[in-house]
């Protein structure tokens, strides 16, 4: 990887379905079941996070905490901003580093 490389041409933000224990889903579902029965779309109750992967093996770097489809939908716009705009090593110092996952 060369140091002027956009931080897209490396890493790849995509919005995920938020790992949970079997516990949570079927809650989350159960809610979003109910919310339906009453006129909603049921899509409030399931939670996403934005997932940052490393595009050569898929490895997940950088995980956002768990929220609605929209705010993921949100922050994934705005990482999807930064990769565009960020060298890889610039996104590895802001974002990686201070986690330890560069």
């Amino acid at each position: 990887m060369s140091d002027s490389q956009l931080a897209n041409t490396v890493y790849d933000a995509r919005i995920e379905s938020a790992e949970g224990n079997v516990i949570r889903r079927a809650g989350e579902w159960l809610v979003a079941a109910a919310e339906m029965f009453f006129g909603g779309t049921g899509v409030d109750a399931r939670q996403a996070e934005v997932v940052v992967r490393r595009r050569s093996d898929d490895e997940a770097v950088l995980r956002t905490e768990p929220g609605s489809f929209e705010e993921a939908e949100a922050e994934c716009d705005d990482l999807e901003r930064v990769l565009a705009q960020m060298t890889a090593a610039e996104f590895e110092d802001a974002y990686l580093s201070r986690r330890g996952e560069a």
